[in-house]
């Protein structure tokens, strides 16, 4: 039997086409290279710092945010001289210690905090943050101390961060 000779352009696709694949195999194998597991300990952190929106006092407002794999996994969120309004019209600054609240999505974080103090008060904190464009972030914090005297022997009062339920924070990356 005699073959047919095969015509030049079902040769030239075959060989393009095994090109192709070469060209493809070897985009994939870079990249395997190139991108790094999202479970890897290729963990990096990023600084903000920024203050209270609209006070008049100086405050200071910190924050990082733990990224794994290139995503944000955490923030680390810490206040000082938060100003704060109670019953009696006295307002002392206090600071919020460095807590940690997690990820809702890839920009945004937000937690509570509470806590009971051994004479039975107790403190509660509410964080959210909005990771912006251009190395900006916004949020608010708000915290109410509630006293708590079963007895009646003290005068305690309650406060919190005032008039404002919310109050507003910007920072900008480091």
């Amino acid at each position: 039997m005699k073959q047919i000779a095969e015509p030049r352009t079902m040769r030239r696709n075959s060989s393009i086409r095994g090109s192709l694949r070469i060209a493809v195999t070897l985009a994939v194998l870079t990249a395997a290279v190139v991108v790094p597991s999202a479970g890897g300990g290729d963990r990096q952190d990023v600084s903000y710092v920024g203050q209270f929106v609209n006070y008049n006092r100086p405050n200071d407002i910190r924050f990082s945010v733990e990224r794994r794999g290139g995503e944000n996994v955490r923030a680390l969120f810490e206040a000082r001289d938060i100003p704060l309004v109670c019953e009696n019209d006295t307002g002392p600054d206090i600071d919020f210690p460095p807590r940690s609240f997690r990820f809702l999505g890839p920009r945004v974080f937000q937690g509570q905090h509470y806590e009971r103090q051994p004479n039975g008060d107790f403190s509660y904190y509410e964080v959210k943050g909005r990771l912006r464009s251009g190395g900006r972030a916004t949020g608010y914090l708000y915290y109410l101390d509630e006293p708590y005297d079963p007895r009646g022997t003290e005068e305690r009062v309650e406060c919190s961060t005032g008039g404002q339920l919310y109050i507003d924070w910007a920072a900008e990356r480091r």
